[in-house]
């Protein structure tokens, strides 16, 4: 009775995970813990036109990721969160969301500093 009880948590604590609960042999092409699709559900800035020296803050929301990244900045992130940044140029960020160390979706937004070229 006990070990049943024990089964039952662990499909409960899985279902709520939504991973994948094998019901037969894995094949070796199986993700027995696979999170399901990713989805970006949005990755945005608080503005894409800015002044020399302005702050501005991206913020995302990734569903199914286990790890999400931005470039140029070289840190992992939570699949949901905020962070200020201060561009002194032209700057495209790319977010990449990882699964199980897998790119599996990415997005980008473009921040343009207002007169940055003429300081070229």
């Amino acid at each position: 009775m006990r070990h049943l009880r024990i089964m039952f948590m662990v499909i409960l604590v899985l279902s709520a995970f939504n991973c994948k609960i094998p019901l037969g042999p894995a094949s070796s092409n199986d993700d027995i813990w696979a999170l399901g699709e990713i989805q970006i559900e949005s990755f945005k800035a608080s503005k894409t036109i800015i002044n020399e020296g302005e702050m501005i803050v991206l913020s995302w929301k990734v569903k199914n990721a286990s790890t999400v990244q931005i470039s140029p900045i070289k840190r992992n992130f939570p699949p949901i969160g905020n962070y200020f940044v201060m561009p002194e140029d032209l700057t495209t960020y790319t977010l990449t969301a990882y699964q199980h160390g897998r790119v599996t979706k990415s997005a980008t937004i473009t921040i343009e500093v207002d007169g940055w070229w003429m300081n070229k």
